[in-house]
């Protein structure tokens, strides 16, 4: 056998087998980084790592975002009804991390792939309770941690049904760059239901959203982003409120070291005595 082809045999190995400890490290960093950012851009929430173990080939990890005991999240609590010292429900991600410059331990989970990267991640979403109970969320996270170390989110939802609620399949892309600073959105949602205990129904049609912004030096955001509802739909069989299509089309952007914008919304209203 030639040389060279030992050689390119060596260094595929050493990819495979030995980059996956050394380039994890660097995957829990980016991951860390671009949460620290999240924070740091929504100090109402408090994002904490509350387990992180890492493998070889593969690491897991649990994140929790709860309202902060800062001044805009106690703000966010009193507006969403909970008093001082209340407890408030938390969001949980958990996560599987596979990592590698070829990260052979994705292919085996849907949306895997051989494509090079720092990582590529499976998470679930859970909702804990005030008093502790915690209710797994429908629909997977599948990410992607690029070589510089930008971070690409894509959340599939299949349709289902759970209790009185029903909801239509979901795709939502969204990409952050906590080093410029950028972050987009891109997706949609089919029709969500639900039926309350006096059983009246209420219904989102389609639900569409586009969005591109970057955090200026001032700490605002510029962009652009468009925002669509097919129709909502409230009240019984007999008497019902429709509204839609709803829309929102809105953009800022920097002049001459001034900040402008524009906004536009239009909504029909149907079935309101």
């Amino acid at each position: 056998m030639k040389k060279g082809i030992v050689a390119i045999l060596i260094l595929l190995a050493l990819v495979v087998v030995i980059s996956p400890a050394l380039v994890g490290r660097l995957a829990e960093k980016s991951v860390d980084e671009q949460l620290k950012w999240a924070a740091d851009e929504n100090n109402e929430l408090k994002i904490t790592s509350t387990k992180f173990d890492r493998g070889w080939f593969s690491s897991e990890g649990t994140h929790r975002i709860e309202l902060g005991d800062s001044t805009a999240g106690d703000n966010l609590k009193q507006q969403l009804g909970f008093g001082p010292g209340d407890p408030t429900p938390a969001i949980i991600i958990d996560t599987r991390l596979d990592h590698g410059l070829i990260p052979v331990t994705s292919v085996s989970r849907p949306e895997g792939s051989l494509l090079p990267g720092l990582g590529r991640a499976a998470s679930t979403i859970s909702i804990e309770s005030p008093n502790g109970e915690v209710t797994q969320l429908p629909g997977v996270i599948y990410s992607d941690v690029g070589l510089n170390g930008d971070l690409t989110s894509q959340y599939f939802l299949d349709a289902g049904s759970m209790n009185d609620m029903s909801w239509g399949a979901g795709n939502l892309k969204v990409t952050s760059d906590a080093y410029a600073k950028q972050i987009g959105v891109h997706g949609g949602f089919d029709s969500i239901s639900m039926t309350s205990p006096d059983q009246n129904l209420y219904s989102v049609g389609n639900i569409e959203i586009a969005s591109d912004m970057t955090v200026t030096e001032y700490g605002y955001a510029i962009g652009d982003i468009a925002f669509s509802i097919a129709s909502v739909n409230i009240g019984s069989e007999n008497s019902a409120i429709t509204m839609g299509p709803i829309t929102l089309d809105a953009a800022t952007t920097i002049n001459d070291g001034r900040i402008s914008g524009t906004s536009k919304i239009d909504f029909a209203m149907a079935g309101v005595p």
